[in-house]
């Protein structure tokens, strides 16, 4: 039989951009889009600094998800901490998802007329419009 969760049991997530704080709680899991893949952190996870790319960050509290849009960034895990300094991070309330749907058809337009390196550019925008649109319609 096991007993109450403890704070050892418990990760605490400090979420910031390089304007605001945008989350700091306690949960139980953080998945992050990591440069090489997907990183799922449970408490007593191996320390680390990692790049994160555009994604999904994803906070489990017991039953309940959140999730938020990244634009890249890094990660540090030491002890049940995780801090996250992204680039950019959005919560499906700061997310307008009839701008994203346009920002999706756009750059997709502008992929198909790139020319030389900016493809890569359109790319990038496309990824980060569809990764908002998903978090806005988990909402």
């Amino acid at each position: 039989m096991t007993g109450p969760a403890t704070a050892s049991d418990r990760l605490q997530l400090v979420l910031v951009t390089l304007d605001r704080k945008v989350l700091e709680t306690e949960c139980d899991e953080v998945r992050l889009p990591g440069a090489l893949g997907e990183l799922g952190i449970l408490p007593a996870h191996t320390p680390m600094i990692t790049a994160l790319t555009i994604g999904e960050l994803m906070v489990r509290d017991g039953a309940s998800r959140r999730w938020f849009a990244l634009a890249g960034g890094f990660a540090e895990i030491s002890g049940n901490v995780v801090t996250v300094l992204a680039d950019r991070a959005d919560g499906p309330e700061g997310i307008d998802a009839a701008a994203e749907r346009r920002a999706i058809a756009k750059a997709e337009e502008d992929i198909l007329a790139a020319q030389d390196e900016a493809w890569q550019d359109d790319m990038r925008a496309l990824e980060l419009a569809r990764t908002r649109l998903a978090v806005a319609e988990r909402g």
